[in-house]
């Protein structure tokens, strides 16, 4: 453990001073990088901000308690994981990350859910959003909202068949007695408090806030990171893509060229999701106390595999 530390500071520090003087040495690029990068926050705010307050509503009102009572039957059976997880799943996989991360990471601290749950939980249904898919990569980069559509079901595809496959067989049993206990309590509660209305959009504008600020500060990174390479990378867009990508994902899918290839880099682009999001969930998760492991696993192994899946039917003509 001291030694993988001592090797994660130590490329921290590497980034931190090639990083620095890039900036200095090219202050009026990383300026213009800067305030192109403000720009992509009046997309992230409407994308994140709703949600955020849409799943604070959904835990502090115990409707998702409710929700799961009746809904999670199948989902528990399948995926051995408790009810509770199942109104979490659909909120991760409809709003895109980091909401996700974020009620993965609160089922666990109410008890809803064990650690191991959590991080299979939070691997399965924090992928990039539906309306980026269908309208940016689909209808944008493919002339195609189907394309979209095409590419948010092999998505969700595999993220299922990754949690299933990674699931555990034991560990669950308390956590559903606890799910179970939480239902009845929301049942049995006559009255919710209009407090938590404005404690939900409090909550969420904090985290917004922080969002923004990652979103921004991977956003400056990328630019960066591709001044040395600007020259060579301007007739490979596909590279300066995934290369943008890398930091943050919607810097990285814009880059790219309109055509049928388009989706092929978006799939990895936005299956990865870059560091950016990477540190986005990581303000719900790690602080929670719930492991990363599967997260990672699943941002490395279904881009590869939904992007194979769209070369294949590119290749057939069917995209």
């Amino acid at each position: 453990m001291r030694a993988a530390g001592r090797k994660a500071g130590g490329c921290i520090a590497f980034f931190a001073v090639f990083f620095t003087v890039m900036m200095l040495t090219h202050p009026r690029e990383s300026t213009a990088i800067t305030l192109k990068g403000l720009v992509h926050l009046k997309s992230v705010i409407p994308a994140v901000f709703p949600y955020l307050v849409l799943s604070g509503l959904l835990l502090k009102s115990g409707l998702d308690a409710k929700i799961a009572l009746f809904t999670g039957g199948l989902f528990e059976k399948v995926f051995k994981l408790p009810r509770a997880a199942f109104p979490v799943f659909m909120a991760g996989i409809l709003c895109g990350f980091p909401v996700g991360a974020r009620c993965s990471a609160e089922l666990f601290a109410s008890g809803g859910c064990t650690e191991r749950d959590a991080d299979r939980l939070s691997a399965m249904c924090n992928f990039c959003s539906p309306p980026f898919l269908i309208t940016v990569v689909g209808a944008k980069l493919m002339n195609s909202a189907s394309a979209g559509w095409l590419l948010f079901g092999l998505q969700t595809f595999f993220a299922l068949a990754f949690g299933f496959f990674y699931r555990r067989p034991t560990g669950s049993v308390r956590a559903n007695a606890c799910a179970r206990k939480r239902a009845r309590d929301a049942f049995r509660e006559e009255d919710v408090s209009f407090g938590i209305i404005p404690a939900a959009i409090g909550d969420a504008a904090l985290q917004t806030l922080r969002i923004c600020g990652i979103v921004l500060f991977f956003s400056v990174l990328s630019g960066v990171a591709a001044l040395p390479f600007a020259e060579r990378l301007r007739a490979r867009p596909e590279l300066l893509g995934l290369l943008y990508g890398f930091f943050e994902f919607s810097s990285g899918c814009l880059s790219l060229t309109p055509g049928a290839d388009a989706a092929c880099y978006a799939a990895l682009i936005t299956g990865f999701s870059g560091l950016s999001v990477l540190a986005q969930c990581a303000t719900f998760l790690v602080p929670s106390g719930v492991s990363m492991k599967g997260w990672l696993c699943a941002h490395l192994l279904c881009p590869l595999l939904t992007s194979l899946s769209l070369f294949l039917f590119k290749t057939a003509g069917i995209l």
